[in-house]
């Protein structure tokens, strides 16, 4: 009798981990078909509309993390690319204090986005004398020209946000949930607008 009932228990005791088993690899077969993956090309679905009013975050590969956000540990490795929704898009760069903004237009080409910086250069310089002399401005704001250039980005989908890579210059941008509105109007508040247009 006792050999009979572990003989019975063993018979159940398999059955339920092969039952197991085939449910944990049909979860893991719709879990792997349902969802993409991380970083998926999706240049053919990427369209002009889907940059206009956005907000992406920019700086190099080497602080791009696997959780699709930059990691910046340094002073002068970041910026924002803001795509207006008029094909045109505004590149600033911050460096501590000081900041400097490009003026460009935008398309896609190939499925590719081209993007094509205009020569007008606003610098927005923090100065130190202010901290000797608090009558002095705090910030100097120049203009300069430079010359224009032509950067083309891949386009894929990280984790839903769009990724922008540029293998040239290693450099990647990510999509942020900035409001466009609120970068515009900081822009404008600080005078970069009224310089560069």
């Amino acid at each position: 009798m006792k050999i009979y009932l572990i003989f019975v228990l063993a018979i159940i005791t398999s059955s339920c981990g092969q039952g197991t088993k085939t449910e944990i690899e049909d979860v893991k077969e719709i879990t792997t078909t349902s969802q993409p993956e991380k970083n998926q090309t999706k240049t053919n679905e990427i369209e002009i509309d889907d940059l206009k009013g956005k907000v992406f975050e920019i700086g190099s590969k080497t602080h791009f993390t696997d959780t699709c956000a930059f990691y910046f540990e340094c002073d002068c490795c970041s910026g924002e690319l803001i795509f207006e929704p008029g094909m045109s898009f505004y590149y600033l760069d911050f460096c501590m204090s000081d900041q400097t903004l490009r003026k460009g237009n935008y398309k896609i080409e190939n499925g590719y986005l081209v993007m094509n910086y205009g020569t007008k250069c606003v610098s927005r310089q923090y100065n130190y004398q202010n901290e000797i002399d608090t009558s002095a401005v705090d910030f100097f704001m120049t203009d300069t020209i430079v010359k224009e250039i032509t950067v083309t980005y891949s386009m894929t989908l990280c984790e839903n946000k769009i990724k922008l890579t540029n293998q040239h210059h290693e450099e990647v941008a990510i999509e942020v949930k900035s409001n466009f509105s609120e970068s515009i109007k900081y822009l404008n508040s600080e005078g970069f607008l009224e310089r560069i247009d």
